[in-house]
């Protein structure tokens, strides 16, 4: 993406991916400087990109800043995909199929129940 970049400097898809890699890769100023890049470009579609990517590079920076505090507090803490990982979390039977917990979540239709006496609030 970096030639495509050189190339066509107003590539709005390609400095988005770019600042994707960038983030992957941990080189945040990289990142933000593709963020600059595209606010410059200014089309909305530019910006809309550049407020993804900014969405990306904060989530980044706190993901890394908590995997290096869990480093220092428990060094010998095992490997845990999405937390100490960037993989998503998946069950032991879907190892190969690399579907995520999500869809073994119960779905709700918009009513929640409480526990009587609890004070929560009730919605139906």
């Amino acid at each position: 993406y970096e030639k495509l970049v050189k190339l066509e400097p107003d590539n709005v898809e390609a400095r988005y991916k770019l600042g994707l890699l960038y983030i992957r890769a941990k080189d945040y100023g990289a990142a933000a400087k593709e963020v600059t890049a595209l606010r410059i470009i200014g089309t909305e579609s530019a910006i809309q990109s550049a407020d993804a990517l900014t969405e990306n590079l904060s989530s980044g920076k706190v993901k890394e800043f908590f995997r290096d505090l869990l480093k220092k507090i428990a060094p010998g803490l095992p490997e845990i995909p999405g937390i100490t990982q960037d993989e998503p979390i998946t069950t032991d039977t879907e190892e190969t199929t690399g579907e995520t917990l999500l869809k073994d979540m119960p779905k709700t239709e918009g009513a929640y129940e409480s526990a009587p006496g609890s004070g929560d609030a009730v919605t139906e």
